[in-house]
């Protein structure tokens, strides 16, 4: 039961991050984008680090103690840059893709993370902890314990396809560009072998010009001297 009310909270959570993503796309870009690493409408990235803060609370609550908003600000701030840059690094090291690059922001890390958006998570992870968190809390509560159990074996089911279906893309995808990234360094090899080849040729030819041209002028000046000795001579 408790595994079920964890993986309703990660899809649920990571629908909502989705949804933000998406949001802020296209208010910033004004374009539509699938923000998200998979083909439906989820950010996991999201669901996660949500699901590692309802962890951190229940853990807090349960030896009797309390968060203030600086400390779940700070936790916010200093988880999100840890998932976020993990995450970017795993993704890039797999995939060979980026999924986000932040180096267009001041005080950023390799891109992968700045001060401007943990901030802004950490201020994300307040309203998480004080309004989202008791909210989803309420609902799941609210429902029947096997409602609970069949919607996360929902969840799984279609979560594993969409991951399964992805990633298969994406190495179908590394693979292709794999085999035109080959492909390319092959024929600029052959390119640059051809270009050095006709160089080569091109250099011997002129060489060959010069020594001849240096012969005709050597033949011609001594039949010169050979006039000018000839007419003193005479």
């Amino acid at each position: 039961m408790l595994i079920s009310w964890y993986v309703c909270l990660f899809i649920l959570y990571s629908f909502l991050g989705w949804i933000y993503e998406t949001l802020f796309c296209i208010i910033t870009s004004r374009h539509w984008s699938n923000r998200g690493f998979l083909y439906g409408p989820i950010c996991p990235i999201y669901g996660a680090g949500v699901v590692l803060l309802t962890l951190l609370v229940r853990f807090v609550h349960h030896r009797g103690m309390t968060l203030s908003a600086v400390s779940i600000f700070m936790v916010s701030v200093i988880g999100s840059a840890l998932l976020e840059y993990a995450t970017s690094y795993v993704l890039e090291e797999v995939f060979h893709a980026t999924w986000w690059d932040y180096s267009h922001l001041p005080l950023n890390l390799n891109g992968r993370i700045s001060l401007f958006t943990s901030l802004g998570f950490g201020v994300g992870g307040i309203f998480v902890y004080y309004f989202l968190i008791p909210f989803a809390e309420h609902i799941l509560n609210a429902l029947h314990p096997l409602g609970v159990e069949g919607m996360s074996l929902v969840f799984v089911g279609i979560f594993s396809a969409d991951l399964t279906l992805t990633i298969t893309a994406l190495v179908d995808f590394n693979e292709k560009l794999m085999y035109v990234e080959d492909s390319f360094n092959k024929n600029m090899e052959l390119i640059i072998e051809n270009a050095i080849r006709s160089m080569n040729h091109l250099r011997r030819d002129s060489l060959a010009r010069i020594r001849l041209f240096r012969y005709r002028n050597k033949t011609i000046s001594d039949n010169i001297r050979n006039i000018l000795e000839r007419v003193k001579r005479n």
